[in-house]
């Protein structure tokens, strides 16, 4: 539970024996718990511990937090910046040879930022309470299927003033991150449990 999807050790010192103290392992320390995690064969990469290698999309997170501010794309440039990076960070993270293999695991980690493009969520500039009105907005529909085009001109000027989100496929994202079981997402719009069945967003446009 402490070490979860990866942390760093030495950073994480004193929550690691807080946690301990917690637990009722006060006569262990960070440096016990070193040892117990070597015992059990954690691996580790530099100042960073991982319960085994398929974590590595959550270090390859933090470097495009770093180095990729504006979100990274599956092109072969991004992809090959990323595995030098994480070579000269990490050292050998027995990474998965195809760029695609490796994109889609640490999209696990990541928010769609546009087409084909994911940032790190703290990379996300969005004060919660826009976030509520959105959700309201949606609550509020009539529509069972919204689609993202439509709820991004609805609040394009706010989230355009008070938020780094701007274009309807980022909103996706940012909703899906933050409201992951509220709604069923697809790549055009979301779905509510409840309302009516309404036309595509295509005939709309027509009538």
């Amino acid at each position: 539970d402490i070490v979860g999807d990866g942390i760093n050790i030495f950073e994480s010192a004193d929550s690691i024996e807080s946690s301990l103290e917690a637990a009722g392992y006060g006569f262990l320390n960070a440096d016990d718990f070193l040892g117990l995690l070597i015992v059990l064969d954690y691996k580790f990469f530099g100042d960073y511990v991982l319960k085994d290698r398929k974590s590595y999309g959550r270090l390859c997170t933090r470097i495009i937090e770093e180095q990729f501010p504006d979100g990274i794309s599956n092109s072969k440039e991004d992809m090959s910046l990323l595995r030098s990076l994480v070579q000269k960070e990490y050292g050998d993270l027995e990474l998965p040879d195809n760029d695609r293999a490796m994109f889609a695991r640490i999209c696990d980690y990541l928010i769609l930022r546009g087409r084909s493009k994911y940032i790190a969520p703290a990379k996300v500039y969005v004060d919660e309470g826009i976030l509520a009105e959105i959700k309201q907005f949606i609550e509020d529909s009539k529509q069972k299927d919204i689609f993202y085009s439509e709820l991004f001109a609805e609040f394009e000027g706010l989230l355009m003033m008070m938020t780094n989100i701007d274009n309807h496929q980022f909103l996706h994202g940012v909703l899906r991150y933050y409201y992951p079981a509220d709604y069923s997402y697809s790549r055009d719009f979301l779905s509510k449990e409840t309302g009516e069945a309404g036309q595509s967003l295509a005939d709309r446009i027509t009538d």
